[in-house]
């Protein structure tokens, strides 16, 4: 961001896109819990989209982030891919660790978080 304390139109507009890719994951993520095909639990980011999108934005590529147990919200405001998050939520070997446990993020600069995702023994490893 700029050194002045007002964000430009150009950095609004990328705040909002990625407040909303941010809210339509996790829309996606609440319409697939209750059919039982997430391996595990998952704790939505719903209402939490800005935060992680204003303290990201104000991080240099370098910069590093932690996490907690509803990090999708930072993972993805730090530039990291949906599909993979996707794939590792579901415990799918193309996900981020291809061993289904939790969203470090190579590249973006975040190690996994602290809870394992598809640590259910429903489904076995794709």
């Amino acid at each position: 961001m700029p050194s002045s304390n007002r964000p430009s139109a150009e950095e609004m507009l990328s705040f909002y896109r990625g407040i909303m890719l941010i809210r339509r994951a996790e829309e996606r993520l609440s319409r697939e819990i209750p059919k039982g095909e997430i391996p595990g639990g998952v704790h939505l980011y719903i209402g939490e989209e800005a935060v992680a999108v204003g303290a990201c934005a104000a991080l240099e590529e370098r910069d590093w982030i932690t996490s907690t147990h509803r990090g999708h919200g930072h993972y993805l405001a730090k530039g990291g891919d949906l599909a993979l998050m996707y794939a590792e939520i579901w415990g799918k070997r193309t996900g981020l660790s291809s061993v289904r446990c939790d969203l470090p993020v190579a590249g973006v600069q975040a190690p996994g978080r602290s809870t394992e995702q598809g640590a259910g023994d429903k489904h076995p490893p794709a």
